[in-house]
Parts: C-alpha cells; structure tokens; sequence
C-alpha cells in the first residue's frame, strides 16, 4: 500500500493542483498514508499536516488539535491591539506556513519526488487558494475556553492582492473580524 498511496500522491502532483478535488485528494492520500503507514506515533511528527487532514474531511472539526489551534487564536485574540495585530499577521499566523513547512519534511522523507508546490510560491499560494476556499464551510469548533469557533470565511482577490477574510467567535457572544493580505501568511 506504501508505494501506492506515494504513486498517488506524486502523479497529482505531476499533473498539477489546480481544483479543490485535487487539493482535497492530496490531503486525504497524506492523511490515509499517514494513519495506515506511519501510525499516530509518527504522524504526531506532523500536527498542523494532521489537522488540515481532518479538517478537509470533516463538516466540523473539534478534535485535540483544533482544539489546541482555537486556544491558540483565542489567547491571542483576546488581548490584541493594532500594534499586535500586525506582529501576529506577520509573525503570529503561521498555519499555512507550518503546513508548509510540514509538507515539505513529509514529501521528503517519504520519497514524494514532485516538489514544486512546496518550491514555487505561486503554486503555493494557488493550493492555500483552493484550500480555503474548502474550509469556507469547516469551521474549528470548541467547547473548551472563551473562543468557540474559528472561521475562515473567504478570499477574495483584488486588484494588487488576495485577502483573506476569518472571524473568531467567543463563548460571551463576541464576534471579531480579521482581513488581511494573504501574502503575508505565506511568506
């Protein structure tokens, strides 16, 4: 099975992601290799890899890493200003970047030779395109501390930038909205 999920992946890869079924098939081959392969020991090598796999398949997700990720933005979001605001789109936000990042050691050491979405920024940023436009409907839910619901709304492109659009929920009825250029989480 090994070589055949690889083989899979690979040949998507090759011929290029350019729908939100590619995208999602991606993320379920990666997710199956990782549960039926690697097993949940060495698939905890990959968090954020692991989340967006449940993430894509699921109507709404509120397992223990979207739990972890809510509490992340929730903590922060709380206590925000302008100030911090921008050293957390710049700095802070950093999912797509980990999913990256994650990618980028899975293809690695599991012998995945098609590296150009992880090497080509504007392959990249196509997938988290298509990505989000799946999660749209997928929100991360939690019943655990002040913020309930982590949604990723749209993005939408402009003239000179894509931006993306979220908004966090909190258990006392807040509702914070975020835009931001999408670039920036990229990077």
């Amino acid at each position: 099975m090994t070589p055949m999920i690889i083989s899979k992946i690979n040949k998507c890869l090759q011929k290029g992601i350019t729908s939100e079924a590619e995208v999602l098939y991606i993320l379920a081959q990666i997710r199956k290799y990782l549960e039926s392969v690697l097993g949940s020991t060495k698939a905890n090598d990959y968090p954020v890899l692991c989340l967006f796999g449940d993430w894509v398949l699921h109507s709404r997700l509120n397992g223990k890493g979207a739990k972890e990720k809510l509490k992340e933005y929730s903590d922060f979001f709380e206590s925000q200003t302008n100030d911090s605001m921008f050293i957390f789109m710049r700095e802070g936000f950093s999912l797509f970047k980990d999913l990256r990042d994650e990618m980028y050691l899975f293809f690695n050491s599991e012998g995945i030779t098609d590296l150009s979405l992880m090497n080509n920024d504007l392959i990249y940023r196509n997938f988290i395109k298509l990505l989000c436009e799946i999660l749209e409907d997928l929100p991360l839910v939690s019943n655990d501390g002040p913020a309930v619901e982590f949604r990723i709304n749209a993005i939408d492109d402009l003239e000179d930038c894509s931006v993306l659009t979220f908004n966090i929920n909190f258990i006392d009825g807040a509702n914070k909205n975020f835009t931001m250029d999408l670039d920036l989480v990229l990077i």
